[in-house]
């Protein structure tokens, strides 16, 4: 799906400097959040296979990839996936059209496929205390979001889980939540 530009809506954007290792166990799926020439945000994704020679590890990148969605930021990927490389890629999903929401699209041994799913969406826009000035001081950048979705595969299912804004009551400073969900393994 081609990216298209879109107003990121006051967010800060999600840092691209540096690469986190895979939600769950998966050290040879490292996921990153990237921005794009159109200004939005994609979740770029490595597949590696190590080779230990005697006392010398090597590296090579078997597969690479982004998943992302016209007028659509995808923030914070995490792995959870088998033995046999099966899984999902969850996150937070967020856009001009959509409140942010949690998400996710199969992973396998050679990279993600078929759709981004909405596992539950949000209801309202993010409103969160780092959204004012009068809390965070006058050189804010805009509100904080996204950085806690995680995922595992277990006894063949993938638990995942990623911020959104829930029909549940807010508190005093923030309205956002997080969603724990599970799926079959692909």
């Amino acid at each position: 799906m081609k990216l298209q530009a879109a107003d990121w809506g006051g967010s800060q954007r999600p840092s691209n400097r540096s690469a986190h290792t895979a939600g769950g166990y998966s050290p040879d799926r490292p996921k990153l959040d990237t921005g794009t020439v159109a200004g939005n945000t994609a979740a770029a994704w490595f597949v590696i296979t190590p080779k230990l020679a005697g006392q010398t590890l090597t590296a090579t990148v078997a597969h690479q990839g982004y998943v992302d969605v016209s007028n659509v930021y995808l923030m914070y990927p995490a792995f959870g996936l088998d033995n046999a490389g099966e899984g999902y890629m969850a996150f937070s999903l967020s856009g001009p059209n959509n409140y942010p929401s949690s998400a996710y699209i199969a992973f396998g041994p050679d990279g993600a496929s078929g759709p981004v799913h909405v596992a539950l969406a949000g209801n309202a826009p993010e409103d969160g205390f780092t959204c004012y000035a009068a809390f965070v001081g006058p050189n804010y950048g805009g509100c904080r979001w996204g950085d806690y979705s995680a995922a595992v595969a277990m006894s063949g299912n993938i638990y995942m889980g990623s911020e959104m804004i829930t029909p549940e009551d807010r508190d005093y400073l923030t309205n956002w939540d997080t969603l724990v969900y599970i799926a079959p393994a692909p």
